[in-house]
């Protein structure tokens, strides 16, 4: 059986109320779901408006430390201090947006 889609990425994160913040207000993400019905668990997903696949932004996992993959695309745009929530690595999700399409075009504009 052949994967169709990605529809959940967990994204660890050290503050998910700064990391809400940061995809949501600066980049413009739908929260999707925010609650807390586990015991223990917060559970904070978030997705591009029409995309399919949504991040969820967790704390609970000890083997996942808060930061993004070793090999995720720096992002071409960052704000001063690291991305909030997620270790200021200087690591990022490759977006699609226009800016984005730009920056990774091959060959000459």
């Amino acid at each position: 059986m052949a994967v169709q889609d990605v529809i959940v990425i967990s994204v660890p994160v050290s503050d998910q109320e700064r990391a809400k913040a940061f995809y949501v207000d600066t980049l413009g993400l739908e929260l999707q779901r925010d609650d807390d019905s586990v015991p223990g668990i917060r559970w904070v997903q978030v997705a591009p408006k029409g995309g399919s696949t949504a991040l969820t932004l967790v704390t609970w996992f000890e083997s996942m430390p808060p930061r993004l993959p070793a090999g995720a695309c720096a992002p071409l745009e960052r704000p001063a201090g690291g991305l909030p929530g997620v270790g200021g690595q200087g690591r990022g999700v490759r977006w699609a947006t226009p800016a984005a399409a730009v920056g990774h075009r091959s060959g000459p504009p």
